[in-house]
């Protein structure tokens, strides 16, 4: 499996005018991960901090390299310094390529047994077994410079399938803006088959130095809204909906929309107040006798704010089916694709033209990701596979996919089977057959069959 790594360095920026004593320090300070272990849905972000006990020590710095299989995608493309006992001396944390790399540093030397060093924000993108680890080559900086790092302990945690839930969920779970940028997020409801007559969020939690909210818009799922307000100043969230009398509701959708303004850089999370069992805090009330608790699970946001926002990555696409057939409305259905075409991202359905041409623009700013996969379907032509590679220096990365003609049945190959659609409507007006769009079935059309003859689409 390619794995990813995260390239965490954490540097020493001291200097003493005279010569350090050469002291030696015993190499057992230990780098870990907390949580070690967790089970986890297909869609849903978790944390997973970093920590150095340094056994007593004073430390100035560390390297480390984590490696991260390619089931788990990294939230923002960077790690999370809220709480980071190295914040103050943090100067890189971003992601280049397959990496992740943050650099930091203590001039006065930190010592304790359960230092944060950052949080990771996970995405589970698919099932398996996600084994996390610290590589050989990590160090741990002791006040003489040495490397005083004696051991690392690493995590594996159970990405499972979706689960059909009770749930609250953030939509986007994460995301990137810029400083006083409004902004949409979705609360989202999922009564999973479960009739039910009323829904708490009490509360949704926030930093009111990072964001405040604009505005909370109630979606449509329940009658009554009975509670709809917020607090800025200490950041909550607090929100209620139930059904009119003797009225259930069954099925998932748009709770609210809350519009949010960034108001300062750095990194920030919102999340619901939920422990199981609890009455008191966010909740789904199912219908009928019983009237409990149903919430099973939620999932907060975790999102970024910068002075320039996201990087804008777009694909410009432009499909040329090499030959103009009378359905010149085809349509068109792009499929885009991550990790070589393991792991599909998005579905994008449109038409051809009235010149049976299209073109569209992709936008990937959401996205950590610099290399996809596009597969092209258009009807009576083979599926066209581009791997595209963002241009770092431009917006938009122009992309061009010529369609082969003459798949007549629709199997993604073109041979006898295609003539034998075809054969049959020599010299009518098959709109199927004449490929070229000319009004009759001929040698023309017959030509696309026998130039792409035994070619299989990707």
């Amino acid at each position: 499996m390619k794995k990813k790594i995260i390239f965490l360095t954490i540097f020493c920026l001291a200097f003493y005018g005279a010569l350090i004593p050469n002291i030696a320090q015993a190499l057992n300070s230990t780098l870990y991960l907390a949580p070690a272990s967790g089970s986890h849905q297909v869609g849903n972000n978790f944390n997973v901090e970093i920590r150095l006990d340094t056994k007593g020590q004073t430390v100035l710095g560390a390297k480390a390299y984590i490696n991260f299989p390619a089931n788990l995608s990294v939230v923002n493309s960077k790690v999370s310094e809220i709480g980071s006992a190295f914040s103050a001396g943090i100067v890189k944390n971003k992601v280049v390529g397959n990496q992740i790399q943050l650099e930091a540093g203590s001039l006065s030397g930190l010592s304790g047994s359960n230092l944060l060093v950052g949080t990771i924000t996970f995405n589970a993108l698919s099932s398996g077994t996600a084994n996390v680890s610290f590589d050989d080559s990590c160090e741990v900086s002791g006040e003489n410079g040495s490397n005083v790092l004696g051991s690392s302990q690493g995590g594996a945690y159970l990405i499972q399938g979706a689960v059909n839930q009770p749930s609250l969920k953030l939509n986007p779970l994460a995301g990137i803006y810029k400083t006083n940028d409004s902004f949409d997020i979705k609360i989202m409801l999922n009564t999973a088959d479960e009739y039910t007559d009323g829904v708490d969020v009490h509360y949704l939690r926030f930093d009111p130095d990072m964001l405040k909210v604009v505005k909370i818009t109630p979606g449509a799922l329940y009658a009554n809204t009975d509670k709809n307000n917020f607090d800025n100043n200490l950041g909550l969230v607090n929100f209620s909906q139930t059904t009119q009398g003797g009225v259930t509701y069954k099925g998932s959708g748009i709770l609210a929309i809350i519009t949010f303004q960034s108001l300062a850089v750095g990194d920030t999370e919102a999340n619901f107040d939920f422990a199981p069992g609890v009455t008191t805090d966010c909740n789904i009330y199912k219908a009928g006798g019983s009237h409990t608790d149903i919430l099973s699970s939620v999932a907060g946001g975790a999102y970024s704010v910068s002075n320039s926002g996201p990087r804008q990555k777009k694909i410009k696409l432009e499909i040329f089916p090499e030959a103009k057939k009378i359905l010149s409305n085809l349509s068109v259905i792009i499929y885009l694709y991550k990790n070589n075409g393991q792991t599909i991202m998005d579905t994008i359905a449109s038409k051809l033209d009235a010149s049976g041409f299209l073109q569209t623009l992709i936008d990937l700013s959401s996205f950590e990701d610099e290399n996809w996969d596009l597969k092209i379907k258009v009807p009576y032509y083979l599926v066209s596979l581009k791997k595209v590679a963002l241009n770092q220096n431009v917006a938009e990365t122009s992309v061009e996919a010529i369609l082969l003609a003459g798949d007549l049945n629709n199997d993604n190959e073109i041979n006898e089977i295609d003539w034998s659609v075809m054969g049959p409507k020599w010299f009518t007006s098959d709109a199927v057959s004449d490929i070229n769009g000319d009004g009759a079935v001929n040698s023309l059309d017959w030509h696309y069959i026998n130039k792409n003859w035994e070619v299989k689409g990707n």
